[in-house]
C-alpha cells in the first residue's frame, strides 16, 4: 500500500474526529502538571504534589520539600527544583533512584514575587506547587 495514502487516510480520520468533538487540533498537554490541572496524569495527583512549608531563617530562607511518592527502581522523582515566576531555577537537588525524594532548599536573599517548587517524575512528567511564604 503507498504510503502517502496511508498518511492521508490516517489524517482525514483524525481531523474527522476532531471535529465532531468540537476540538480544531488535540488538547495540548501542560508543560507542568498540578493539582488543579493534573491533565492524563489524574489517578497519580496525590503522589506528586509535593508538601512544602518554607520556614525564615535569622541568615537566609528554606524551603522544604516531601513528594509523598514511594520510590522504587522503577517509578522515582530524578529533581527537586525552586523556581521563580518565570520558571528561572533558583535551587536544585538531584535524586538518585533510591533516594527520599524530600529536599531542603535555600532561597536566594533576592527579592521573587512568586516561588515554586517543580519535580520531575521519571514516569510522570513534571509537577509543580506555588511556595506560599509563611
Amino acid at each position: 500500500m503507498n504510503k502517502k495514502f496511508v498518511y492521508l487516510t490516517i489524517t482525514s480520520i483524525l481531523w474527522i474526529q476532531w471535529s465532531c468533538t468540537g476540538r480544531s487540533k488535540p488538547t495540548e498537554e501542560p508543560k507542568f502538571y498540578s493539582s488543579d490541572n493534573p491533565g492524563k496524569w489524574e489517578v497519580q495527583e496525590p503522589f506528586h504534589i509535593p508538601k512544602v512549608t518554607y520556614k525564615k531563617g535569622s541568615n537566609n530562607d528554606q524551603v522544604n520539600v516531601v513528594v509523598p511518592l514511594q520510590v522504587s527502581p522503577e517509578h522515582y522523582i530524578e529533581v527537586i527544583l525552586l523556581t521563580d515566576g518565570n520558571h528561572r531555577e533558583l535551587a536544585k537537588k538531584s535524586l538518585r533512584r533510591s533516594e527520599s525524594p524530600e529536599a531542603t532548599l535555600d532561597v536566594p536573599s533576592e527579592n521573587h514575587s512568586k516561588l515554586y517548587v517543580v519535580i520531575k517524575c521519571n514516569l510522570h512528567d513534571m509537577w509543580e506547587v506555588e511556595v506560599k511564604p509563611n
